[in-house]
């Protein structure tokens, strides 16, 4: 014999009870008067036969489904691992599901994604990051359709969504101007591109470093295209910036990951790090600790519990101006850049 899910209705007969009083005891209803005892009598029946409610079903009659989706452009990244950390244990606390879509930054998928989110009537969407100008389509869709949506670590829509992001300007900045300190002048940048707004933002702070130092950077110091090159393309840009007429000796990273294969050219050419190249990184993150780089500390689980909370408040306030939350970031001084006297864990 085939065995079938219990129904409401199966529920109602255990409990001795009509399937509407059942449906009103399943949902939570108190505005409905039920004696203590019906209500006991109605789980209890709802247990011994393995009955579980529709929780998608009762929430799309409320006009809610306690489900929001997360766009995340990279699975394999600790990164936004740790901002996910953040969204779940606010969305835990508040009682809500995450539903996880997968955009691999790619502006063609990220709309599809989102319209798998939609078609299961998820509550509001947290993008981590964005995959440039063209996410602004379904960016704008959401909005007129009154869908919540918080962007984390991009602000290219800022005025549009709320979005949730580092000082990149001054983190990147203070990058800079701690190898200015340390007597560097050809301070090269392995940029991410400009297509997402982090990157654009380190790259400006490292142009003003520069800047209020006296320096001016000569054509072909700031190079890169994504932070999702292939380590083939890295490499290419690392092997371009180190040819360079005269040879940089400091670089500065758009991230860690980005670093980290700076460091392996460098190592491939017997280019020692930091006595030849002075290596500066970005995000803080689990690589970073492992090469003892210098770097820039963001906070990614604090990002994604300002976007999730940010998310929760516009669910409840619709009506809530758009805000960009910054938070603030900070050096951390390691092995890579030649400056060990104010290390940091």
């Amino acid at each position: 014999m085939t065995w079938r899910k219990p129904s409401m209705v199966d529920v109602a007969k255990r409990a001795g009870v009509s399937q509407t009083t059942v449906s009103y005891v399943l949902s939570g209803r108190k505005d409905v008067v039920i004696p203590e005892s019906t209500r006991e009598r109605i789980w209890r029946a709802a247990r011994e036969l393995g009955y579980r409610p529709n929780s998608l079903a009762r929430g799309l009659v409320k006009g809610k489904t306690q489900t929001i989706g997360v766009l995340i452009p990279r699975m394999d990244s600790s990164f936004h691992a740790l901002i996910m950390d953040g969204i779940q244990e606010v969305c835990t606390t508040a009682d809500y599901r995450v539903l996880l879509a997968d955009s691999r930054h790619n502006g063609e998928l990220e709309a599809r994604q989102v319209e798998m989110l939609l078609e299961h009537r998820v509550d509001g969407i947290i993008s981590i990051a964005v995959a440039g100008a063209s996410s602004g389509s379904w960016v704008r869709m959401l909005k007129r359709e009154n869908v919540p949506l918080v962007i984390v670590d991009e602000h290219t829509f800022e005025g549009e969504a709320d979005c949730v992001v580092s000082d990149d300007v001054t983190g990147a900045k203070a990058a800079v101007e701690h190898l200015i300190r340390l007597g560097h002048q050809r301070i090269v940048h392995l940029s991410a591109g400009t297509d997402m707004s982090a990157a654009r933002d380190r790259c400006a702070g490292y142009l003003a470093a520069m800047q209020e130092a006296g320096i001016q950077p000569h054509e072909g110091w700031v190079k890169g295209d994504s932070f999702f090159m292939s380590v083939e393309r890295i490499h290419e840009i690392v092997a371009e910036l180190l040819d360079l007429p005269e040879p940089p000796t400091a670089l500065f990273a758009a991230n860690d990951d980005l670093a980290a294969e700076a460091i392996e050219v460098a190592r491939q050419r017997s280019i020692a790090v930091p006595q030849q190249l002075a290596i500066v990184g970005y995000g803080n993150t689990e690589v970073g600790r492992h090469l003892r780089l210098t770097t820039v500390h963001q906070d990614p689980r604090r990002m994604g519990q300002e976007a999730a909370r940010r998310l929760m408040q516009r669910l409840q306030n619709p009506d809530l101006p758009v805000e960009c939350i910054l938070l603030p970031t900070q050096l951390v001084i390691r092995e890579t850049c030649g400056s060990v006297y104010r290390a940091q864990t």
